[in-house]
């Protein structure tokens, strides 16, 4: 598999990792970031220089895994999320690590029939299934191709920053050839 790639998620303050499918490791408070000249709720992102140019952030940012094929197709997710993006990415040193004594664990959903997949190390569990499949071949095969492409992987420089597409801050929207789509 080639330019297999972990990327490095970003998400705000505003938005539940829990939500997101990624809970915290450990239990935060919740937090607002309120700006300062209109009051209005908002989120902050900063890059700061420092020696190991680590992404720092305001308050409040969590950082999670996902494992992304050469076809930008997703093979599995991390099942927790890290106030910092070194947490997340120690996190993917551990699962290399680990990787030889993984345990899968085939799932279930009584609802529809539907099939997926946990990943444990030492009882604990680690990654998961991106989607769920139809068939429990499938299923398997999904995580087959986890376990291969995690040691050919490298972890992309920066981080995706998700969006809360609930929250009350207005977005800025740049309208190109407004007139366009007009009719």
């Amino acid at each position: 598999m080639a330019d297999v790639r972990f990327l490095i998620l970003c998400g705000p303050p505003s938005l539940d990792p829990s939500t997101a499918g990624f809970p915290p490791a450990e239990p935060r408070e919740p937090v607002d970031v309120v700006g300062e000249r209109t009051g209005t709720r908002r989120t902050m992102l900063r890059r700061r220089p420092d020696t190991t140019g680590e992404l720092t952030t305001a308050t409040g940012w969590w950082f999670a895994w996902r494992l992304m094929a050469s076809n930008n197709r997703r093979l599995a997710c991390g099942v927790t999320s890290f106030p910092a993006r070194s947490g997340a990415v120690d996190a993917i040193a551990r699962l290399r690590t680990a990787l030889g004594s993984l345990e899968p664990h085939v799932l279930t959903d009584p609802r529809n029939g539907s099939w997926g997949w946990l990943a444990e190390a030492d009882g604990l569990p680690v990654a998961a299934g991106p989607h769920w499949y139809e068939r429990e071949r499938d299923c398997r095969n999904g995580f087959g191709r986890f376990t291969e492409a995690v040691g050919k992987a490298q972890v992309a420089e920066g981080g995706i920053i998700l969006r809360d597409h609930h929250s009350s801050v207005a977005a800025v929207v740049h309208v190109k050839e407004p007139r366009r789509w007009a009719d």
